[in-house]
């Protein structure tokens, strides 16, 4: 098991820059690209990947920036240290079951794929760790092995199945074909982000009520670009921290650069990778029999390929600091982890279909769900990363937590529910396997679980039914009837205008031409 372990250790430490381009030139070969066309979709595609990443680091470190700022100029501290995304990946890679978390993630995908029970192909190898981590926090609360391997097997399968229902939502407003978000802390608020919207939906006049940059841009034109809103926001956010308008001007003109830049830069890489797509698709349907088709399981930098999904992190990062401090059993104040915000609420925007007013209030309840679940899993947190690294963790007076890692709502659920022992993992199998079981019947179209059969019709029924449809055809005969009446009329009256006027211009001249004669 050890060398099955290390096995992965040297593709994930050459990084997603290296191994992304051959993962997807296999997979062109094997959807029936030719091998430049399927190497040059690799190669763009990562590519792309890499410079939008590049451009991010620079945006989150901004916030950052400005976050610690805030906070300083507010005075406000909290009884646990966020300490950041890091001391996560610390507790996943000490951990036991961080040996072993790659070929596992693998070995189920490929099962759920065997069994359609999802249509993701995870590429994403170096996110892997945070299922590590939900084991390994599941591990240190309960001593068991195997529990901790459970909790990890069901935060697979529950990131495989919340990537497959937001796929479409993905494509659709970061412009890249047939890819798929299995990122765990993207992940972990979409479940109830999903419920809120579908609440709203339901709220007559609410579903189409939708403040967008394009409905705005239709109205206003350029001054609804988001690039310019995000530099005007980072300008007003610079001077609440009390920063000099020098050093605020340059930053905000880059936070704009940045939300001008990455999503052409994802528009371009959904043109790279479109014949992957277009073949994963046919392959789906053809080979597969799939009412869908597979997607690839990517890097979360595409989520940020929406230029809302950066505006309205602008906005949210400085304002997690008030609300952390006004929350009622809150005890963590976001730092270190203020960077992660922006991936916190990528589905707080695709969800929301991109409207701005549903996009931030579902972004704040993100981040209230964030702060809770680092609160709730602070003593965990700190027990683990003292017994994962004594010399930086094991000499700290204060507990510590974090919101990428600890703060994510579905590893406090699984956590939570490991404290009861068997009875606990046999309700987190369960939970896993309905989720994959629900995945299934949606995607190969097999409803007949959730859909009840309708009653056969009687035959009273059966001849209301044709009265009223019988009652619907006369009257729309009636009205057809009567508007062509009324257009009859109308041309009627409007040629008799017409001669009318006509006749009397030919009277007028000819009493002209009999004056003239005279």
């Amino acid at each position: 098991m050890n060398f099955i372990g290390h096995l992965f250790d040297t593709p994930i430490a050459l990084g997603y820059s290296v191994i992304l381009p051959l993962l997807l030139l296999v997979i062109g070969l094997v959807v029936g690209l030719k091998v430049v066309k399927a190497l040059q979709a690799g190669l763009t595609a990562t590519f792309c990947l890499v410079g939008a990443a590049v451009l991010i680091s620079r945006f989150t470190s901004s916030l950052l920036d400005l976050g610690r700022q805030m906070t300083q100029a507010s005075g406000v501290t909290m009884a646990v240290t966020d300490v950041g995304w890091r001391a996560s990946s610390l507790i996943a890679s000490a951990s036991r079951i961080g040996l072993y978390i790659v070929p596992m993630c693998i070995l189920i995908n490929l099962v759920l794929l065997l069994a359609k029970a999802t249509r993701t192909i995870n590429l994403d190898i170096w996110s892997y760790w945070q299922c590590a981590f939900v084991g390994a926090m599941a591990e240190s609360l309960t001593g068991s092995f195997a529990g901790g391997m459970i909790t990890a097997c069901a935060a697979v399968i529950l990131f495989l199945v919340v990537a497959d229902n937001t796929a479409g939502k993905l494509q659709k407003y970061c412009d890249v074909p047939g890819v798929s978000l299995a990122h765990g802390f993207a992940a972990g608020p979409a479940p109830v982000l999903g419920l809120f919207n579908w609440v709203l939906d339901k709220i007559p006049g609410l579903r189409r009520f939708r403040v967008t940059f394009p409905s705005l841009h239709k109205k206003i034109g350029f001054l609804a670009d988001p690039a310019l809103w995000s530099v005007i926001a980072a300008t007003i956010l610079g001077l609440l921290a009390a920063r000099p308008l020098g050093e605020i001007l340059p930053v905000s003109f880059q936070v704009g650069a940045v939300v001008f830049l990455v999503p052409r830069i994802m528009e371009y890489l959904g043109q790279c990778i479109t014949p992957i797509a277009e073949g994963l698709e046919r392959f789906s349907r053809e080979k597969l029999g799939l009412h869908t088709s597979l997607t690839l399981g990517l890097t979360s930098t595409v989520g940020l390929g929406n230029s809302t999904v950066l505006f309205i992190s602008l906005l949210l990062t400085p304002l997690a600091i008030p609300l952390a401090a006004r929350l009622p059993g809150n005890l963590v104040l976001p730092d270190s982890d203020l960077v992660m915000i922006p991936y916190l609420i990528i589905f707080a925007v695709l969800l929301a279909r991109g409207d701005l007013i549903r996009s931030l209030i579902g972004g704040i309840g993100a981040i209230v769900l964030s702060l809770y679940a680092s609160t709730g899993l602070a003593g965990l947190t700190t027990q683990a990363a003292a017994a994962a690294d004594p010399e930086t963790y094991g000499a700290l007076t204060q507990s510590v937590s974090n919101l990428f890692g600890s703060g994510n709502p579905i590893t406090w659920v699984l956590v939570s529910l490991s404290r009861f022992g068997v009875a606990g993992w046999g309700m987190i199998l369960i939970l896993a396997l309905a989720a994959a079981m629900w995945n299934y019947n949606r995607m190969t179209g097999n409803v007949k679980l959730y859909v009840k059969k309708p009653k056969p019709l009687l035959a009273s029924s059966i001849d209301e039914m044709k009265k009223e449809a019988e009652q619907r055809r006369s009257q729309r005969k009636q009205a057809v009837s009567q508007k062509r009446a009324a257009l009859r009329a109308a041309v009627a009256a409007d040629l008799e205008k017409r001669n009318q006027e006509d006749g009397g211009a030919e009277a007028s001249v000819r009493s002209d031409s009999e004056e003239s004669g005279k």
